[in-house]
């Protein structure tokens, strides 16, 4: 799917609602773009891309739990990292 620019604001104010574990994530990785689009159904609907690939087609719990998600895992690597620094 071919995003387009209001695509990327409307993503950008969605991410607002978001939890605030989630919104820092968002907010804190770059490269990473949010998009909000209608279905055929005209149902919102998020997609993303950026440094941790690509998804589409998920709902605003979608996006929000899978932003979780990742900013757990990252989370998880920053304390493997440090506890191989001591």
């Amino acid at each position: 799917m071919k995003y387009t620019k209001s695509m990327r604001i409307n993503g950008e104010m969605a991410c607002r609602s978001l939890s605030d574990k989630a919104f820092e994530f968002y907010n804190e990785t770059d490269p990473f773009t949010v998009y909000e689009y209608e279905d055929e159904f005209e149902e919102k609907l998020y997609a993303y891309s950026g440094c941790f690939g690509e998804k589409e087609n998920l709902t605003f719990d979608d996006l929000q739990n899978e932003l979780e998600s990742l900013a757990d895992a990252v989370s998880d690597e920053d304390e493997e990292l440090n506890d191989t620094d001591e």
